[in-house]
């Protein structure tokens, strides 16, 4: 159980606060996407920087800055029914994040563009569970010597409470803390160019930067003796490079299709132990595994049907069957990533309507498939990440000035299901024990766009 915890607990770290895109990775890269959820065939904003490299041939001359940044109010739980250990209890993730920017910047002239962004391109979060999570607590039971008779604290138990004391785990105290940060930044370098009035295409090179910090501890103990305190702080960095390239074809006045291929990112994480605290040896310094960001394929095509109505829908892939996840295996927990997980899809719809020169509003819609399988779900890794996710955004668009854009946009982002599952340690404690997963996050994003002429 030690050792299971350990391999498994990192993977905290890597919890994406999931509004749209794969396990690692993110879609929501500007305002602009949380008053649509649909971006792949954008034409009008620098943020298609990210979404629609080729489609910044479309834009007006000029030099564009676009920034934004997204308020993040997320809730995880993890409910644990029927087990005799723990009782029945709720654990609670609820930690906003404050900071999650992103920033293009565009030159268009002619046929060609150039450009270069920084985005949060997956896995920026911050998970806090100030009363631990079942895993732990259990962990810290079998520490302080529950279920092992020939264990200091059994035998201290039967010698101080009389016979059969050692069995009731009440009699054992554990408590538990548990908090992961993570983020992954990118930059991306690259240009556009239209071939004819039909094709333009597109490339851009990009490196990613992402750092993974865990800390914690676990105070075990039993009613008659002081609490022993385990401790573990840990940080996990990893640097990569990947690219990708773009196409639209215009076909008719009005209409964009959109293509996109993401390259895998090679990420190997190498852990440093942060004071010394590794959790009572069972923590590496040094320690190298893979983690990559998968390849994506993302499809777009919009029309504007008429000159104040646009409508876009969108598709991706996230291929996360064929990425290396290394760093997700632990054997004694029974997962195995090349088992585990699949490839996660999304869909996008999206509206917008103009109502005058100054002001649009627009609605979108989400559908997310998530590739993991419950086999690779722990409390201590990924809470109910497998589960599939719906999501809605609106919001509106004001231009108060000719050149200047500011956009607004909320999301809200959910389980479409809350789900149940019994993981090894539950079916070890009793057939009948379970847990069940939710999540729901809330996310208002603002950002603002400027065209110097």
């Amino acid at each position: 159980m030690k050792r299971r915890f350990f391999l498994t607990a990192i993977i905290l770290a890597s919890v994406t606060p999931l509004f749209a895109g794969g396990i690692f990775y993110n879609s929501n890269q500007s305002a602009e996407y949380f008053r649509t959820y649909e971006r792949n065939a954008a034409t009008d904003n620098a943020d298609a920087v990210y979404y629609n490299m080729s489609g910044t041939t479309k834009m007006k001359e000029g030099l564009y800055v676009n920034g934004s940044n997204q308020f993040l109010f997320q809730e995880a739980t993890v409910k644990t029914e029927n087990n005799p250990v723990l009782g029945d209890k709720t654990y609670k993730s609820d930690n906003p994040v404050w900071l999650c920017p992103n920033l293009y910047v565009l030159y268009k002239q002619d046929n060609w563009s150039a450009f270069t962004g920084i985005e949060t391109i997956g896995a920026t979060a911050i998970r806090e569970w100030k009363d631990g999570l079942p895993s732990l607590d259990l962990l810290g039971k079998q520490q302080a010597g529950f279920g092992n008779p020939a264990s200091a604290g059994y035998i201290a138990l039967e010698g101080a409470l009389g016979g059969g004391a050692g069995l009731n785990p009440a009699n054992y105290i554990s408590r538990s803390y548990l908090k992961g940060e993570s983020y992954y930044a990118a930059w991306r370098v690259g240009g556009a160019y239209a071939v004819n009035n039909m094709i333009s295409v597109g490339a851009a090179g990009r490196i990613v930067y992402s750092q993974q910090k865990v800390e914690g501890y676990i105070d075990a103990g039993v009613v008659i003796a002081p609490l022993t305190r385990v401790e573990f702080d840990y940080t996990d960095e990893a640097l990569g490079y990947s690219g990708e390239i773009n196409m639209d074809i215009f076909p008719v006045d009005g209409m964009t299709l959109s293509l996109t291929y993401e390259m895998a990112t090679p990420l190997e994480f190498k852990r440093k132990v942060n004071n010394g605290k590794n959790g009572g040896g069972m923590i590496t310094d040094g320690e190298k595994k893979r983690l990559d960001l998968p390849q994506a394929i993302r499809f777009g095509i919009s029309y504007n049907f008429t000159e104040k109505l646009r409508v876009e829908f969108g598709a991706d892939a996230y291929l996360e069957k064929y990425a290396n996840f290394e760093r997700l295996d632990d054997p004694a927990s029974g997962i195995d990533s090349d088992k585990s997980y699949g490839n996660t899809y999304e869909e996008g719809l999206m509206f917008e309507y103009t109502l005058n020169r100054y002001f649009l509003a627009s609605i979108g819609f989400n559908l997310t498939q998530i590739g993991q399988k419950k086999s690779g779900t722990l409390d201590t890794s990924i809470p109910g990440a497998h589960a599939d996710y719906r999501s809605v955004g609106f919001g509106c668009q004001v231009t108060p000035v000719e050149d200047l854009k500011i956009n607004l946009g909320i999301g809200v982002t959910g389980f479409q299901d809350t789900y149940k599952y019994a993981d090894k340690n539950d079916r070890a404690i009793s057939p009948l024990t379970t847990k069940e997963y939710n999540k729901e996050y809330l996310v208002v994003a603002i950002g603002a766009e400027y065209r110097f002429m």
